[in-house]
């Protein structure tokens, strides 16, 4: 597409849209051709309206603005999948495959963003050249050297949006990678919202930490599928046993032996943080949103103790002086990556999988998927089989696979992914006093969400899909 035929396809589906009473005060054409050449269309702003009133995150300021939403959403489930939809695919949905709905927001949230775009390519800049031993200036004077000039970067910049677009609407599952058209990525305010972004519309949501912490969550990859289905598990209980007996000596109302089965709940209800989850019951797209919406908080809420409030309930409020606030002055963001990783091994995984008849089971069960020719997975057993023969003869001796496995440990995704939010956490500026209070009102909120996720959890579907399988797979070995 080029960027006015883009424009002209964007404009035409958001006014289809609208109220049919309405539709006839946009003219697509006009409206697309204005906007290529830089122009503002007189209704321009009107339709920006209808469009931020017809996604379901916008909250309606009147009557009027409630009727128009449910007709502009009209066959919107919302950001789900309902049982009759899945079972209409004849499978189970696969790993960030859209929703009919997720289709819907994100085919408008593809048009607005491409309506920015191209609006700020249109005043997009060249930049100079940086000054080098090849550049004019430098210490090769006659090296000749190509400037862009804005005009090149304009005409760059809106085939890339126009691209992009392209792109969007064409894709069948949802992707986790920001974008802008002066780079592959978003830019970013303090608050991780992207650069201009309307109030609302769309969330802003995707600054990279946002994202890296949201799929570690995510039992649709494997990373996440890890830490909330498979060995992560043992680590979230320990995490939750810990959080319960340091609560407890700071006189807190809290059980260590209900961690096992908290535990269990977090692990259902990571399902949850599927991007599209299926329900079991469709009751419309409001009270579906507010499902999913309600279910991904009370499972943060009901998370353990930061790295960081472990280590000040355990050792920092006792040893350090008062005015410390419980933490090591520039070293304490590398103590808490450290026990964020001293928790993640807490699975016990490195001294049993050290074993050497628990490599080569996996070794056997993984030359058999191997065999199996699944795509992707097959190959994945293949290389999986071959690096644990090549683990077992590099290492013939328990102490060597022990910490041989704990180094690979050191290295793994999820690991670092923890340690990186944890090493970029801001220090806690509560007193000790403060912060021994908040823990009586925390853990309140904790059992309460635990509760809470007792209830809604039968209220999903996990589809099984190749990562849920391998996940089923591994955690049978594992355990």
């Amino acid at each position: 597409m080029t960027p006015e035929e883009a424009l002209r396809h964007a404009y035409s589906q958001d006014i289809a849209r609208l109220p049919e009473d309405i539709q006839g005060m946009f003219d697509a054409d006009a409206m697309a051709a204005a906007h290529a050449s830089g122009q503002k269309h007189p209704m321009t702003g009107v339709l920006r309206h209808h469009m931020m009133v017809g996604h379901p995150k916008y909250v309606p300021q009147s009557a009027d603005e409630f009727e128009q939403q449910d007709r502009m959403l009209g066959g919107y489930a919302g950001e789900v999948w309902t049982r009759e939809q899945a079972d209409a695919l004849g499978r189970d949905p696969q790993s960030y495959e859209f929703s009919p709905g997720g289709k819907m927001t994100a085919d408008a949230e593809a048009r607005m963003r491409l309506h920015d775009d191209i609006q700020k390519a249109h005043t997009a800049k060249a930049t100079s050249p940086t000054r080098g031993i090849s550049s004019p200036g430098g210490f090769i004077p006659n090296f000749a050297q190509h400037q862009s000039t804005d005009e090149d970067v304009r005409t760059e910049n809106m085939a890339r949006a126009a691209q992009h677009y392209n792109d969007s609407i064409d894709r069948r599952k949802a992707s986790v990678v920001g974008y802008s058209p002066e780079t592959s990525h978003q830019h970013y305010d303090e608050q991780g919202r992207p650069h201009g972004d309307p109030t609302g519309y769309p969330s802003g949501m995707n600054h990279p930490l946002v994202t890296l912490a949201k799929e570690i969550v995510n039992p649709e990859n494997a990373a996440g599928s890890l830490t909330t289905k498979m060995g992560g598990v043992l680590s979230d209980g320990a995490s939750l046993f810990a959080t319960a007996l340091l609560r407890k000596a700071h006189g807190v109302d809290a059980d260590p032996m209900a961690a096992a089965g908290d535990a269990a709940v977090r692990s259902q209800a990571a399902d949850f943080n599927r991007t599209y989850p299926v329900v079991a019951n469709d009751r419309g797209w409001r009270e579906n949103n507010k499902l999913i919406e309600e279910g991904r908080g009370y499972r943060a809420k009901s998370e353990g103790m930061t790295a960081g409030d472990t280590w000040r309930g355990a050792i920092g409020n006792h040893i350090l002086p008062e005015s410390w606030n419980g933490q090591v002055p520039y070293l304490q963001p590398v103590i808490n990556t450290a026990l964020s990783f001293g928790n993640g091994m807490a699975d016990g995984s490195g001294a049993v999988g050290s074993f050497k008849a628990i490599p080569q089971i996996v070794r056997g069960v993984a030359s058999g998927v191997a065999r199996s020719g699944v795509p992707g997975l097959a190959r994945f057993a293949a290389s999986t089989a071959n690096d644990i023969t090549q683990h077992l003869t590099k290492n013939p001796k328990y102490l060597q696979r022990f910490v041989g496995y704990n180094v690979d440990e050191a290295a793994d995704v999820t690991n670092l992914a923890e340690g990186g939010i944890e090493a970029t956490m801001p220090r806690d500026p509560r007193s000790n006093s403060q912060w021994s209070a908040d823990q009586h009102t925390e853990e309140a909120h904790r059992q309460h969400a635990i509760k809470k996720l007792e209830g809604m959890n039968e209220q999903i579907i996990r589809p099984e899909t190749n990562v849920t399988k391998a996940g089923k797979w591994l955690s049978g070995i594992i355990h």
